[in-house]
């Protein structure tokens, strides 16, 4: 029973890792992001490039192409690892569902 309930849990993951790839790979990105722009220094150049950006400068963006900047790579990266999360519950299914 416990091998029924894991396989499905594995289908579950998985599935929602390659479907949410795109989605998955951009919150990836933003951490990356944000923690990059937290160890830079506080300097009068960062806080006027920082209102330029705020401001509707030149680094403004709308959430549709946000999603198309997404490497691909990551994106593929996430894939894999939901194909892998598929692959093992399917082999969980087999065996469980024998």
């Amino acid at each position: 029973m416990i091998l029924k309930v894991l396989s499905v849990v594995l289908l579950g993951i998985g599935a929602f890792f390659v479907y949410g790839a795109k989605f998955i790979a951009t919150r990836m990105d933003n951490d990356k992001i944000t923690d990059a722009e937290s160890t830079k220094p506080c300097g009068d150049d960062n806080i006027s490039e920082d209102r330029a950006l705020s401001e509707g400068g030149e680094g403004s963006f709308e959430a549709g192409e946000k999603l198309d900047e997404v490497p691909s790579q990551t994106v593929l990266k996430v894939k894999l690892a939901g194909a892998a999360f598929v692959v093992a519950g399917v082999v969980l299914a087999l065996v469980a569902f024998r």
